[in-house]
């Protein structure tokens, strides 16, 4: 069976889980986690002490782009290492750099490149 490897938070530990499984990005603060699906869509976000949900079912994207009248919703994204992220937006052509960090009570998506 093949696999995969997924970063921790920090990008200290790292997590090996089976390549059937997507891959999901996970951020966390003291209060909330968020879980980003490499396809783009948020996967979860709950609170840290109950574990609730705090998302409903709708699966919703992390970032859209709108170019004259279509919107496209992101549909990959890339760990480039260093916090950084690329997430491509389908077939509008557009990319973003991000950098997104964890601090204790937030979390920080700076865009670094359009």
């Amino acid at each position: 069976m093949a696999w995969k490897f997924r970063r921790s938070v920090l990008g200290l530990i790292w997590v090996a889980v089976p390549s059937a499984y997507p891959r999901e990005f996970i951020f966390e603060t003291a209060h909330v986690r968020l879980s980003i699906a490499e396809n783009g869509v948020v996967s979860g976000f709950s609170e840290q002490k109950t574990l609730q949900g705090l998302l409903n079912s709708t699966p919703l994207p992390l970032a859209v782009v709108k170019t004259g009248e279509q919107v496209f919703p992101v549909s990959e994204i890339r760990d480039e290492g260093s916090f950084l992220f690329r997430l491509v937006f389908g077939q509008s052509g557009v990319e973003a750099e991000y950098r997104i960090t964890s601090r204790k009570d937030y979390l920080v998506f700076e865009l670094i490149h359009l």
